[in-house]
């Protein structure tokens, strides 16, 4: 019993530092939105946006005066400009997010964001887990978590956490390198 309570104990000890890292790396991540002008952009966006509303609703006018039968083609046309525009726009949010999150430098720091990812990603699939388990139906609870998981993929101006753990271990790699070549050079001068 002692023993448990003391790893128990060593745990909660190491995540709470995890945690302090984390918080840092938040503080750093939103740092570089504010460095790099991101809410102006959003700002920008909120006016384009019913503008951009405004052109598709007059193409998808003029598709159904060109084509008076509602065929595949003049749905596309009314259609696609606006999922282009919501693909394109998804994915330079999920660029201005890659870059706050490889904004800092610090190790331990983005250690810490490494971290708070795969802390995030651990809950989700607990929750998931836990979801079908707890379910009258687990195969529709799992179709469900799948639509929902394919819609969010599409609509998330987040990068999935799989490619944020990803491009944040690169860049930890990346900065040690760095650390260690800088070390070398000083070590021989």
């Amino acid at each position: 019993m002692v023993d448990r309570t003391l790893e128990h104990s060593l745990c909660l000890v190491q995540e709470s530092s995890n945690l302090l890292l984390a918080d840092r790396f938040c503080i750093a991540h939103e740092a570089g939105h504010l460095i790099h002008r991101d809410h102006q952009l959003g700002t920008a966006m909120l006016f384009a946006f019913p503008l951009i509303d405004t052109t598709v609703n007059k193409l998808e006018q003029a598709s159904v005066l060109f084509i008076k039968k509602r065929t595949v083609p003049g749905i596309l046309s009314a259609v696609a400009p606006v999922y282009i525009f919501l693909y394109l726009n998804r994915n330079y949010w999920r660029f201005m997010e890659k870059r706050a999150d490889l904004f800092e430098d610090n190790p331990e720091i983005i250690q810490g964001g490494i971290d708070f990812f795969k802390f995030i990603k651990r809950t989700q699939e607990i929750q998931t887990e836990r979801d079908i388990s707890h379910s009258h139906s687990p195969k529709r609870t799992q179709f469900l978590l799948w639509l929902q998981k394919k819609y969010k993929k599409f609509t998330d101006v987040h990068p999935p956490l799989e490619k944020r753990i990803a491009y944040l271990e690169k860049h930890l790699d990346q900065r040690l390198a760095e650390i260690k070549q800088k070390g070398k050079q000083e070590a021989q001068s």
